[in-house]
């Protein structure tokens, strides 16, 4: 398995509307994940995950990004849906931060929140992306009168600490009950993210934001947050010892701060 680290495709074929851009001499732009606006962008350094912490990290500028999808594309993600989700990282981070005693939730949109999740899982892809996941999402963000797949589901759980990581999608089975764990993550300060398709992640302090979605794009809610902290390798930690099956080359990342 090669060790080097790919942030960018490398034809001009964008991730989400699937258009190849050489035809019109066009290159893809550079999509950062988590979404610059929420973050501050530092100079990272980057490495595959699944590698020895040893490796040499590749070093990426003004924060984590990929050449993955066209300037149309981005520019409607960063509009429309990076507000909410930047947003939502930023009053975490403050209700984690207050001295005052509050309700432990923050008010978002979980439709947006879970559009622009999807479509910043999507560009982290470096290789060809056409699981079920990926066409489901490219037909969902976009749309506003489109219904989420009802075998998607998306979690969130406090996950404090200062790096970013990133799995593709991951399926582990359970050789004795039968139970498989088909899931993506997407893990950065103050929150960690995970999608599963046809399977459910029921662990305590994990909450289920896909219970909240009513595919309304203007619908707001109180979204919990959680009080119990996990470990960074939380939950492949978990089902570690289950068969797993991976891409020949996943898109998996671990990037923290230059200093």
């Amino acid at each position: 398995m090669s060790e080097s680290l790919q942030t960018k495709r490398k034809d001009k074929i964008c991730n989400i509307c699937l258009k190849d851009k050489a035809l019109t001499n066009e290159n893809l732009s550079w999509d950062h994940v988590p979404p610059k606006g929420g973050i501050d962008l530092s100079t990272m350094k980057a490495r595959r995950y699944d590698v020895d912490i040893s490796v040499d990290r590749t070093i990426i500028q003004n924060g984590l990004k990929f050449r993955t999808l066209c300037s149309d594309c981005n520019s409607k993600l960063g509009s429309f849906y990076d507000i909410a989700f930047n947003s939502f990282l930023i009053d975490v981070k403050k209700y984690l931060l207050s001295k005052i005693v509050q309700f432990p939730y923050v008010e978002s949109y979980p439709t947006l929140l879970i559009k622009g999740l999807l479509a910043h899982i999507l560009a982290t892809k470096t290789q060809e992306c056409c699981s079920k996941i990926d066409q489901e999402t490219r037909k969902f963000i976009f749309n506003s009168e489109a219904i989420l797949s009802p075998d998607i589901h998306v979690y969130y759980w406090l996950f404090p600490f200062n790096c970013t990581i990133i799995r593709e999608e991951e399926m582990y089975f359970n050789p004795y009950s039968g139970e498989k764990l088909h899931i993506t993550m997407l893990k950065t300060f103050p929150i960690a993210f995970a999608v599963t398709y046809k399977s459910v992640l029921s662990y305590p302090h994990v909450i289920e934001l896909t219970k909240l979605n009513q595919n309304d794009e203007e619908q707001k809610s109180k979204l919990i947050i959680p009080k119990q902290l996990y470990a960074l390798d939380f939950p492949e930690s978990l089902v570690r010892e289950m068969p797993r099956l991976v891409k020949s080359e996943p898109s998996n990342i671990f990037a923290s701060p230059k200093n």
